[in-house]
């Protein structure tokens, strides 16, 4: 995934968003230092394809960007963890 912006509004990362329907984007909400961040995430984008996905990103205005390594799942950072509930068998 690519961070594309981050903001303390939601309403700003929001706004960020509907300016690149175009692509696959979530929000997704970060504490640091027990303040909420709301981080803009294209993607998710392999490795070979960063470049050319940061290239799109600045002709549509987006000039600084960061990747991050998350669940595709859950949108949490890794290493990503199975729910599978193990189910036991009467005796």
């Amino acid at each position: 995934y690519l961070v594309i912006g981050s903001f303390r509004s939601n309403q700003r990362a929001v706004k960020l968003q509907a300016q690149h329907k175009d692509m696959n984007t979530a929000i997704m909400q970060a504490r640091i230092s027990g303040k909420s961040l709301y981080r803009v995430l294209a993607g998710p984008i392999v490795k070979s394809e960063l470049t050319v996905a940061r290239q799109s990103l600045l002709k549509g205005g987006v000039r600084h960007s960061w990747a991050v390594r998350l669940c595709k799942a859950t949108l949490t950072p890794t290493p990503c963890v199975s729910t599978v509930q193990q189910a036991s068998l009467p005796r």
